[in-house]
């Protein structure tokens, strides 16, 4: 009787383990986009615009926050400044070692900007119209654009799109994916929030994909995870429209890879009244050559409406 009992009490302790690692939370394992890899001083990590990134979120954090270069190199600095918000959100480790983990928490705490758009003028800054784009976390939702003159006068809306690919992989043309798409900070990722210069350029060479009309550029960012994103992680995001097969202007919009998607009749006015109203000039298409070879004539602000 003793012996089964035992027995019994060894397999119900044997299910128990069975059962509680089954319930444990996963492992994080790479990527978490747009990270793809571990971080360790002790490995000499290669340069990579990773860490360019990861260094502008760390500068965000309130316990220890990073005060120096922003580069593409992995320093001990930046490691000691991991290590304190590793602590500070009670990561499973808090070393300065860039894990997946770690990933997923810089981004859950430090990747917002809470960027507000809060009535600037494009004449506060010597341009000569605005854009304001409201956004969604998922940006698969439409919201309504607006085109300002250089003292904020109202001169059109528009129903925009601003989500990018699901997933790095190939895509069917057009895809209308209602997910939350890969985040602001990944190659063809969603568009990202924050103040920039934007410039209207001559059409794309293009039209099924960009359509036939003058586009405007966003060139580089002023504020926001604009400013460090554009151009130097991101760059050649259009608000552009397309020859979308089977669409109507009752329809949704397709993604964008990360540009801004308008309806045609509306990227042709925008650029008529910017034009013919305000005396902006279409520079020729530079094709996102770098630098950037104009003066940017406006600016763009992207704000998120659902913090």
């Amino acid at each position: 009787m003793h012996r089964v009992s035992s027995s019994l009490a060894l397999a119900c302790t044997l299910i128990a383990l069975i059962l509680s690692l089954a319930l444990a939370a996963p492992v994080s394992k790479f990527p978490v986009y747009p990270f793809t890899r571990e971080l360790n001083l002790a490995n000499s990590p290669v340069p990579g615009t990773d860490v360019y990134i990861l260094k502008n979120f760390l500068t965000r954090s309130q316990v220890a926050p990073y005060h120096g270069a922003i580069d593409n190199n992995w320093t001990k600095d930046a490691a000691t400044a991991l290590a304190a918000f590793q602590k500070s959100v009670k990561a499973s480790r808090a070393d300065g070692v860039f894990d997946a983990e770690s990933a997923e928490l810089v981004l859950k705490y430090l990747s917002e900007d809470h960027y507000v758009d809060h009535g600037i003028r494009a004449a506060d800054l010597g341009a000569k119209y605005k854009i304001f784009i409201p956004v969604h976390r998922n940006r698969s939702i439409e919201t309504i654009g607006s085109l300002y003159d250089a003292n904020n006068t109202l001169l059109f809306q528009f129903p925009v799109r601003a989500h990018g690919h699901t997933n790095f992989g190939p895509e069917p043309w057009p895809s209308y994916s209602n997910s939350y798409g890969l985040n602001e900070f990944s190659s063809n990722g969603n568009t990202p929030t924050g103040l920039a210069w934007v410039d209207l350029n001559t059409p794309e060479p293009d039209p099924k994909l960009y359509g036939p009309f003058n586009v405007n550029r966003v060139v580089s960012g002023i504020t926001g995870n604009a400013y460090f994103l554009l151009p130097n992680v991101r760059n050649g995001i259009l608000l552009h429209t397309g020859q979308w097969p089977n669409w109507t202007p009752r329809d949704p919009m397709p993604d964008s890879s990360g540009c801004l998607h308008a309806h045609p009749d509306d990227i042709k006015r925008i650029s008529d009244i910017l034009v013919n109203k305000l005396g902006i000039v279409a520079h020729e298409n530079p094709l996102g050559k770098l630098p950037y070879p104009f003066q940017p004539q406006g600016i763009i602000s992207i704000q998120l409406v659902d913090e």
